[in-house]
């Protein structure tokens, strides 16, 4: 049986195809609206479930919090301890399984972004959201930040293609399974120096009803819903799907 996508996707390649999303400035507006929805006091101990590069856990530890960064992934670890380095921040990093979390009632809140959610199946993703809830303190926030299926499928473009910064060309096609409610997309890229190559993506996409009621099972009460990182409320419109959950 050949490994789930996701064992070899998130790699230096990965980082070059999504270039255009992992700007600077994009990472520090992305956390600030973080830090404003959570409304965290100083030196608060935070998860960052799926960290990747540490995009946002190091600008997050900038802010003063205390931050774990959790991946699966040891190539987007290490560019991760690199940033931190650079930066000049301590941020604790952990290789592990976003399915089986090895804390228990330790941080004050856990974030989850960019879409590193639905990677399993619909019982495992809710499995996720019990782990959320274990290492959550009593009163702790929970932030995820996802697709929107209403979105996806109201404005679903089945091919296209871009540039990355480093020239490499990626052509994209997307299937969507109405039924399931999982969206592939698949990648073929060519680099400048001719190398060629393709790669693909099958993510779960939840309605707002669907992952509100998902929260509340696995004992995480929804408090809020934005559409978009400027706090815009959520709506059939949203291309984004962000909520804040509580722990009783």
């Amino acid at each position: 049986m050949p490994a789930p996508w996701w064992v070899g996707y998130f790699d230096e390649r990965y980082l070059d195809v999504f270039s255009a999303s992992f700007t600077s400035d994009h990472n520090a507006y992305e956390t600030r609206a973080v830090a404003g929805f959570l409304a965290l006091p100083a030196e608060a101990d935070v998860l960052d479930l799926a960290c990747g590069q540490g995009r946002h856990a190091v600008e997050l530890a900038r802010l003063g919090y205390q931050v774990t960064g959790l991946d699966y992934s040891p190539a987007l670890l290490a560019h991760a301890r690199q940033a931190a380095e650079a930066a000049g921040v301590a941020v604790t990093w952990v290789e592990g399984d976003m399915r089986s979390l090895p804390w228990e009632a330790a941080f004050d809140a856990v974030i989850n972004l960019t879409t590193a959610f639905g990677y399993f199946s619909d019982e495992e993703n809710e499995g996720v959201l019990r782990q959320v809830a274990k290492v959550l303190k009593p009163g702790g926030q929970f932030l995820i930040e996802t697709l929107h299926r209403d979105y996806v499928v109201r404005e679903y473009q089945q091919h296209d293609w871009y540039e990355t910064d480093e020239e490499t060309l990626v052509w994209t096609l997307r299937l969507f399974d109405a039924i399931k409610g999982r969206t592939t997309v698949l990648e073929r890229y060519r680099t400048p120096d001719g190398d060629e190559g393709e790669r693909y993506h099958n993510i779960r996409a939840y309605t707002a009803t669907e992952l509100h009621a998902m929260l509340r099972r696995a004992g995480l009460d929804p408090a809020d819903t934005w559409g978009d990182w400027d706090g815009e409320p959520f709506s059939f419109d949203s291309a984004r799907l962000i909520v804040r959950a509580i722990k009783p």
